[in-house]
């Protein structure tokens, strides 16, 4: 080997070690619980369900997925974490891989949703609990609780609610105080009705969401329509919305030719399909680019005629 590349290799190498070395160490997960019981305080409890949220996120076994849950629920449950309670508590009805009573779920989410002021979703939950189990003793009480809110119409409810995004609009022509209500409103009727409305509510929230350019929340509601309602008609749209949004916004192409490929390998005959091909096909270049390639096309498309 040449002497000159042969140094430059070794320099390299110990460079790259010593960045390792140096490199801050991360917490475990078992390191900040074994801190939590050392000393239960609410900054040593949020630390962990921080942490938690990030094993979710990072989590493909549903299984594995579950168990994060639970304990994330576990912990913020057992230090008053209202917030991160309804957090846990909201992705274990919705992935249905936690054993939760629903019916009690839905009203703890509801309490919970009332202490943080989140007055719209709480009053579709309530909604919901009345609707659901009129059996139960509580359920009058409820009823009569949020009729005032609600008239007693759920649907009438979510229509009044949309209606207040158009209220006082922002430069985006939407109100966004009332639009993200909106938006926990309609999840708030899929995770405690779950029917055949239910995504068709979520497919608006999500709209509403992307014009607020909140993308997290965009792609968690797309996801959930895609994993929970596969032959709700929007799906493939939701699917490749998913993609569109990854691409454009997130600027993940990686992530992007996923969702496109599996637009494809899912829908292949979709009216979609050739659109997604095209983005396919094209992903990574500028707009002009795509611009004066759709032009070129055109050209080509006029003189063949």
């Amino acid at each position: 080997m040449n002497k000159f590349l042969a140094a430059l290799l070794l320099s390299s190498i110990l460079f790259l070690q010593c960045k390792t070395d140096n490199a801050p160490k991360t917490d475990t997960l078992a390191d900040l619980e074994a801190s939590l019981a050392a000393e239960p305080s609410p900054a040593n409890a949020n630390n962990v369900v921080k942490e938690i949220n990030k094993l979710i996120a990072n989590e493909e076994s549903k299984t594995a997925k579950a168990a994060l849950i639970s304990k994330g629920l576990k912990v913020s449950k057992e230090h008053k974490l209202n917030s991160k309670t309804a957090s846990f508590l909201t992705m274990a009805m919705r992935t249905k891989d936690v054993a939760v009573d629903k019916k009690e779920s839905i009203l703890e989410l509801a309490n919970l949703m009332t202490a943080n002021r989140r007055d719209k979703t709480a009053n579709i939950l309530f909604q919901a609990f009345a609707d659901l189990y009129p059996e139960d003793t509580r359920s009058a009480a409820f009823a009569e609780k949020v009729k005032a809110m609600t008239g007693g119409d759920v649907h009438a409810y979510l229509l009044k609610t949309a209606e207040n995004i158009f209220e006082n609009p922002d430069e985006y022509g939407i109100n966004r105080k009332s639009s993200s209500e909106y938006v926990n409103a309609c999840e708030a009727y899929a995770l405690a009705y779950d029917d055949e409305k239910a995504p068709e509510y979520l497919y608006k929230a999500a709209e509403i969401a992307r014009s607020l350019r909140t993308f997290p929340k965009t792609l968690s509601l797309y996801d959930w329509i895609i994993d929970s309602y596969p032959t709700y008609e929007k799906t493939p749209t939701a699917l490749f919305l998913k993609g569109f949004v990854i691409e454009n916004e997130l600027k993940n192409e990686d992530l992007a030719r996923e969702t496109y490929e599996r637009f494809l390998a899912d829908y292949p005959k979709h009216d979609l399909a050739d659109d997604v091909t095209f983005l396919l096909d094209n992903l990574g270049k500028s707009n002009e680019e795509i611009l004066e390639l759709i032009e070129k096309n055109k050209k080509q498309n006029e003189a063949a005629q």
